[in-house]
C-alpha cells in the first residue's frame, strides 16, 4: 500500500484524530508513505504536481510546523487499550532537493542567528547509499 503525499494527506504543524485516514491497515501490512518538500525549490528543479498543490492547499495549518502526510490512524481489528507497534524498515530520498533552515532568534542558537537562513541541498541519489532500517521480507 502507498500513501502518496498531497493536498489531501499533508498536514502542517499538526495532527488531529478528527482527521480522516489516509489508509486503513491490517496488522503486519507494509505502507509506503511519501513526505512533503518543507519548501519549494526554485526552478529548474522539478516536483510532480501534487506536491506542488500541498503547499497552495487551503487547508488549516499551525506555523511553524513541519509537514506531514497522514494520519494513518485505521488499524483494521486493533483493540482499544492493546499495544500498537510500527517499525520504519526504509528510509529513501523522495526527491533530489533538501534544505536546512534557520529561524533568527529561535531554536538551539537563537542568538548566534540574526537573521533567517534557507540553505538548498542538490542531493545526488544515485550517489546515496541505501538506508534499510530492518532487514528486507
Amino acid at each position: 500500500m502507498r500513501v502518496d503525499a498531497g493536498a489531501e494527506t499533508v498536514h502542517r504543524g499538526y495532527l488531529d484524530r478528527a482527521l480522516a485516514p489516509a489508509a486503513a491497515l491490517y496488522g503486519g501490512d507494509v505502507v509506503t508513505i511519501s513526505a512533503p518538500p518543507g519548501t519549494l525549490p526554485p526552478p529548474p528543479a522539478t516536483l510532480p504536481q501534487a506536491l506542488r498543490d500541498t503547499h497552495r492547499a487551503e487547508t488549516r495549518r499551525m506555523l511553524p510546523g513541519h509537514m506531514g502526510t497522514g494520519p494513518i490512524a485505521a488499524v483494521r481489528g486493533a483493540k482499544r487499550g492493546r499495544v500498537l507497534q510500527i517499525d520504519s524498515e526504509h528510509i529513501a530520498p523522495h526527491h533530489d532537493r533538501g534544505h536546512v533552515a534557520c529561524r533568527a532568534l529561535r531554536g538551539a542558537l537563537p542568538h548566534d542567528f540574526a537573521e533567517p537562513h534557507l540553505i538548498r541541498v542538490a542531493l545526488d541519489r544515485d550517489r546515496m547509499p541505501e538506508k534499510r532500517l530492518r532487514p528486507a521480507r
